[in-house]
């Protein structure tokens, strides 16, 4: 998913100079959305600039979106007035290793290409659907697993809604598509030497519900 570069200026009508950031009107709030962007992965870093700007790298679809997001804070055109949003192409963070990795898994299995999901595999990879109560062990029994998976699912799809990371794993919100159906999960990534070695599905594969749009 894309990242963008956005700049905020503490600028808005109700913004007090002469109070601290947590002096502010709002400011429980405010910083409650804020934690819970970066929980979820959506906010990645950012903080106050010596200027009375803001800055902050924000993973979404595109520029509406971050507008979207925006718009559910508290401060927004009160405190806080953006000043920009620019596509980023964020190489140098933390975590961006594990970020490009866990991207490039999610598109290898959309492909359904079992060799390019095969090769982010640790050896020691398991995969366990504790919905399905469904587990694999080894790269060769995940391979023909998720082979089976592709099989029984020709038109499966998948959707990040959000991507998080931290030292040594990742959690990855999705929407999957299949059949005419769709249903929400997660992935639990642990890691091991740049490699998955699990993927913990968690969803509602179990009560799909009719494909929006």
């Amino acid at each position: 998913m894309p990242f963008f570069h956005v700049v905020r200026t503490q600028t808005g009508p109700e913004w007090d100079a002469a109070q601290p950031l947590e002096g502010q009107s709002g400011w429980v709030e405010h910083a409650a959305l804020m934690d819970d962007l970066v929980r979820r992965g959506v906010v990645v870093f950012g903080g106050p600039l010596p200027d009375r700007r803001v800055a902050f790298a924000v993973q979404a679809e595109n520029e509406d979106e971050v507008e979207a997001i925006l718009a559910h804070d508290n401060w927004t055109g009160s405190h806080l007035l953006t000043e920009s949003v620019t596509p980023w192409e964020l190489r140098l963070a933390p975590g961006g290793a594990i970020l490009d990795l866990i991207e490039r898994y999610n598109a290898a299995w959309n492909a359904q290409d079992l060799d390019a999901i095969d090769a982010l595999h640790h050896d020691e990879i398991v995969f366990h659907n504790h919905t399905a109560d469904e587990r694999a062990e080894g790269k060769t029994a995940v391979r023909e697993h998720i082979g089976r998976i592709f099989a029984n699912n020709p038109d499966l799809s998948f959707r990040t809604r959000s991507l998080g990371v931290s030292v040594g794993f990742a959690v990855c919100e999705w929407t999957a598509t299949a059949g005419g159906k769709e249903w929400d999960g997660v992935d639990v990534f642990p890691l091991r030497d740049g490699l998955i070695l699990r993927k913990d599905v968690y969803s509602a594969s179990h009560r799909p519900r009719a494909r929006s749009g």
